[in-house]
Parts: C-alpha cells; structure tokens; sequence
C-alpha cells in the first residue's frame, strides 16, 4: 500500500459487515473519525465523484473493510445543497479507484423526497431500498419505490440490479 493511500486510510474506521447506512447515520461517524484533510479529499474522494464539489461541499469519513477479492472499499458521506449522501468507492490495494457509487441517503429532484437506505452483506452485496413521497405530503409513493441490489465483482466493478 502507498504511503498516501495508509494515511488517506487512517481517518476512516474498519468496519465489520454486516452494516447499514442510512439517514442519521453519519452523525456517529462525525462524532468519531477526524474531518479528512483537503489534499486526500483531491487524490482519492473528487476523482471518483460524478458531481463537482464547491466551497459547500462536506466530506466526512464513515469506514472501510476489505472484499472477499482483495479490494478496499471506502465508504463516505458527502453533503450538497439538497442532498445527503452515502459514497461506497472501491479502490485496489494501492489506492486506484475502480468505481464509485451512492448507496445511502436524503435528497429531492425539487417535485420527490427520496429517501434511500442499504444494508452491506458478508458477501459484500449492497442491498439497497429506496422511497420516495411528495414534497407536500407524508405518503411514501409506491410507484416510487425501489429496491437495487449491488455486488462489488472481483475486477472491481459494481454489478447493480434494479427492480
């Protein structure tokens, strides 16, 4: 392992699976692990991130655990304007991202709040359950429901299945 990559670990807690991360969770990581440092949030978090981050933008390190194939998965919450979010990023041993995906967390596409939550299996399966309802009301939407089911695969990729 590099040696920027150790320490990028080294804010982050190991976590034992199974695990779930959902709205609220990360306030115990907040509370435990220190804020991580800007020049790892630019080598190892932006890289693997499909949005641009700004002067808004939070990072606050949950965990990490080792695959069954030997990848290190990362996981990260990251706050935005409007969305609070649960990051899995899956690097290889020395610190190279494969790929990156949301799993957890709270936002709104400005007409639904979307609330979704996973659980992480010991065989390093997300099995994630997203609901949604309209901003003005209570009701969770059936029709806006859905459940995905990931798994991080041994060149790691993420498989996703969506129902």
């Amino acid at each position: 392992m590099s040696k920027d990559f150790t320490e990028f670990l080294s804010y982050f807690q190991e976590l034992t699976l199974p695990i779930v991360f959902q709205e609220g969770s990360e306030h115990e990581y907040s509370m435990k692990n220190d804020a991580l440092p800007d020049k790892c949030i630019d080598q190892f978090i932006l890289p693997s991130m499909d949005f641009e981050a700004d002067d808004m933008t939070e990072f606050v390190p949950c965990g990490f655990w080792k695959t069954t194939h030997g990848q290190i998965v990362v996981i990260i919450w990251c706050a935005r304007l409007l969305r609070y979010s649960f990051f899995a990023i899956i690097f290889d041993i020395n610190g190279k991202a494969y790929e990156s995906m949301e799993i957890a967390g709270f936002f709104t596409d400005g007409e639904y709040l979307i609330r979704r939550m996973v659980n992480i299996d010991l065989d390093d399966t997300f099995y994630i359950v997203e609901g949604a309802h309209l901003i003005d009301e209570k009701e969770f939407d059936i029709s806006k429901t859905r459940k995905i089911v990931a798994e991080i695969m041994p060149d790691g990729r993420i498989a996703k299945m969506v129902s």
